[in-house]
């Protein structure tokens, strides 16, 4: 079933479309990518967690940095010629205080509250620090002047919406991939669900078809016990017939008892083909019970195997993860040091 969700050919061409750029985003294929996301779900709701609260944490920044230049800007405009005067006589003095006055905001305390995180690169984003720091080292400079004016860079705007907006079309990306892994984990249960009530299903009905066989097995017993009484019955019968024969009494009726015996005997010849008839009917359900027996028996190992397949496949692929991850994080680990 698995694999024909999966099918090129149950997808229309948007989206063969959709899956070419995913594949083309991710250099994964779906459903390998799929196989990753659900072995690190929580990594990565951790990581989306982690991300939004960082972005946040810019966006606070921002805003509280856009309030601090207004407010300045404002207390500039009533400081009048004061101001003016103040900024001419810093002008003079500027060109010893390069180094010190003027410099990115990102040196100080950003940094320190907003540091980088190593499991943002969920989709191996290589560059995703060094635009991190251009975007900071791009969003403001600090003039120090007597009248403590902060001048913002007119980039700064476009590059946060930028980034915001490829951060929310990431992250409605990977909304969408979450949904649709999810909606496949509960396929996947659903299928589980279903092969184990068709397991109890054939194991049941593995139970009835023993429980039948004994019973015409039993059946069968009883029935020629009862033949062998007929036949036990019935040789009695000739030999009481042979001896009155013999004596030949005159009291004895042998109209009478030939036609006895005739009935005896039409009844037991009746209740033998009674009886091979049950037989037969009795061999087809047991033909028949054997039939369904076997076939059920196959379902059940045919069922067997493909669920310890897919756990042995599950397993590799848990395994290999495992694996990946240490290697990347010990990368990681190396990189920082």
């Amino acid at each position: 079933m698995l694999s024909k969700v999966l099918e090129p050919s149950n997808y229309n061409s948007y989206d063969l479309e959709t899956r070419r750029d995913f594949k083309e985003y991710t250099q994964k294929e779906p459903q390998t990518f799929k196989d990753i996301i659900i072995q690190n779900i929580d990594s990565i709701k951790q990581c989306i967690v982690e991300r939004a609260s960082h972005e946040q944490e810019l966006l606070n920044r921002i805003v509280s940095d856009k309030r601090n230049d207004q407010g300045l800007e404002n207390q500039s405009n009533t400081s009048g010629d004061e101001s003016n005067k103040s900024r001419m006589e810093c002008n003079d003095k500027s060109t010893s205080r390069d180094d010190t006055d003027i410099r990115p905001y990102y040196d100080t305390e950003l940094m320190v509250e907003v540091p980088y995180t190593a499991e943002y690169n969920v989709f191996v984003v290589d560059t995703q620090h060094s635009e991190q720091s251009e975007c900071i080292i791009n969003t403001c400079v600090v003039e120090k002047v007597d009248s403590n004016v902060i001048h913002n860079s007119p980039d700064m705007c476009d590059n946060d919406i930028h980034t915001d907006q490829n951060a929310k079309d990431k992250r409605a990306t990977l909304a969408n991939l979450i949904a649709y892994l999810k909606l496949d984990i509960d396929g996947n249960k659903t299928i589980q669900k279903q092969l184990n009530k068709a397991d109890a299903s054939l194991t049941q009905e593995l139970k009835k078809c023993k429980s039948t066989l004994a019973k015409t097995s039993r059946t069968l017993r009883e029935f020629n016990c009862i033949q062998d009484s007929c036949l036990v019955t019935l040789q009695s019968k000739q030999t009481e017939f042979e001896r009155y024969k013999a004596f030949n009494d005159r009291t004895v009726d042998y109209d009478k008892l030939k036609r006895k015996l005739n009935e005896t005997l039409g009844l037991l010849a009746q209740k033998e083909i009674d009886i091979k008839e049950g037989l037969k009917l009795k061999a087809y359900e047991i033909y028949v019970v054997k039939e369904k027996h076997d076939e059920l028996v196959k379902q059940s190992l045919l069922t067997k195997s493909h669920y310890e397949g897919l756990v042995k496949e599950k397993i590799k692929v848990i395994t290999d993860l495992k694996l990946k991850e240490e290697k990347d994080i010990d990368k990681m680990i190396s990189m920082e040091k």
